[in-house]
């Protein structure tokens, strides 16, 4: 162990149970952190962010279509790709935020695919530009195939925007939160100009025609609107970007009139059509957002990251249960019976929980009748177990609801009542430090 380098001591880990008459279960006591309003609140949106983002992760991989999964179908259009990012990161939290003692905060969001769908097909029925025809058939058929998906986000009070960085880019470099400065606002100017092709010019025409006319044209729009054009970049929790770029529309009105005198030729649009346009709208200000991430380079990562040896088998599962109830006498609101049947499909993951092995055949139960300080975050944790489908009524009037409940955080609270030892790495790994 003496000839152990200090990278290998911090990589190589392991965690051993504590017995249960160390004076360590003292030390260890799970007393609730103490949290302001303030960073209650700021942990809450960071979770609620990083879930969203692990959603948006996982929708994009759905398939599509043989070799087109969701990122590309709605990528091949920036406005559609826009929109459908939009819509993620504006679904609501599902169920309550969840406060552990020692700070954490975690958040779940959920989506089924009906609701993908519905999403989906109204994204299309806004105009977007890469609309096609046979769209609304394929994501009905591919559909069919899509999971009900939950994700869930964690924050601890070092995310609590503690830093000079924004709360959640913690882990993000300078130049990473500078590139995506200029990206956020980048997009947003090209969705000002996007949006804007949608005004009608007479009412015949929309603008988008007068726009895409020739690449003289556009290329002297896109500079007349970095020019005239109001941005800011918000940099919110899930490590996105979100520019907010406005312009006067006199202002619009003044670029397209200067455009038209300088580089379009053609008879389809005149100067004085701009004029009236300006005459049908009702708003004195265009308005649009847009969206930029860190490029993965700029993502800072510690490369002397734990490696916990001693981790259960079940650490990164998942359980399931089923519950099923059913009232005696008349028959009472389904509602109610769905929720009393979820809970029995709880109590039966309790028991599964409870029977788990960490160590040395000591179990969750056991572990938790010597630290019953620990008992308050398991009920938490179990409090995050959720409904997979929707409840399912049988024959004999009895409802039966199937519950799932991930197991990475009952991890995180067990191995608190562990005593962390160091060990050698595998011999196939270096033992020295790397020279310059």
């Amino acid at each position: 162990m003496k000839s152990a380098s200090r990278r290998t001591r911090r990589v190589a880990l392991l965690l051993a149970v504590i017995g249960a008459a160390t004076a360590c279960a003292q030390s260890n006591s799970s007393q609730p952190a103490a949290l302001s309003a303030e960073t209650r609140s700021v942990l809450e949106r960071v979770a609620l962010a990083r879930a969203r983002s692990k959603l948006m992760a996982r929708l994009s991989e759905l398939p599509v279509q043989e070799g087109v999964c969701l990122a590309a179908w709605a990528g091949r259009d920036a406005e559609l790709d826009r929109r459908f990012r939009r819509w993620v990161r504006s679904l609501p939290r599902s169920g309550m935020p969840r406060f552990y003692s020692d700070g954490d905060c975690e958040m779940d969001v959920h989506v089924t695919a009906e609701e993908l769908l519905a999403a989906l097909l109204g994204l299309l029925g806004d105009g977007a530009a890469g609309a096609r025809a046979d769209d609304e058939s394929l994501l009905k058929r591919a559909a069919r195939t899509w999971p009900e998906i939950w994700c869930s986000g964690a924050a601890s009070p070092a995310d609590s925007g503690g830093s000079k960085k924004p709360a959640g880019w913690e882990d993000v470099s300078i130049d990473g939160i500078e590139i995506v400065r200029r990206a956020a606002a980048a997009d947003a100017r090209n969705a000002l100009l996007s949006d804007a092709g949608r005004l009608k010019v007479t009412n015949a025409r929309r603008l988008a025609e007068f726009i895409d006319c020739s690449d003289p044209v556009r290329d002297a729009l896109r500079t007349g609107v970095e020019t005239i054009a109001t941005v800011r970049v918000d940099f919110e929790p899930d490590q996105v970007g979100v520019g907010h770029a406005s312009m006067k529309m006199t202002d619009f009105i003044r670029l397209l009139t200067d455009v038209h005198k300088e580089h379009y030729q053609g008879d389809a649009f005149h100067a004085a059509d701009f004029r009236e346009m300006a005459l049908l709208t009702d708003f004195a200000e265009l308005s649009a957002e847009g969206l930029a991430a860190p490029p993965s380079r700029t993502i800072v990562k510690s490369p002397y990251a734990p490696l916990e040896l001693s981790a259960p088998p079940w650490a990164e599962a998942r359980l399931t249960a089923l519950g099923r109830f059913q009232f005696e006498g008349a028959p009472a609101d389904e509602k109610l019976t769905a929720e009393r049947a979820r809970l029995e499909g709880v109590d039966e993951l309790r028991r599964q929980v409870e029977a788990l092995v960490i160590q040395n055949g000591v179990t969750v139960a056991a572990l938790l009748a010597e630290h019953g300080e620990m008992k308050d975050d398991v009920v938490t944790f179990l409090s995050s177990a959720r409904p997979i489908g929707p409840p399912r009524k049988r024959e004999d009037g009895a409802v039966e609801v199937t519950v799932e409940l991930p197991l990475h955080r009952l991890w995180l609270i067990v191995r608190r009542a562990m005593e962390l030892v160091e060990v050698d790495p595998p011999a196939s790994q270096p033992t020295s430090e790397p020279r310059p």
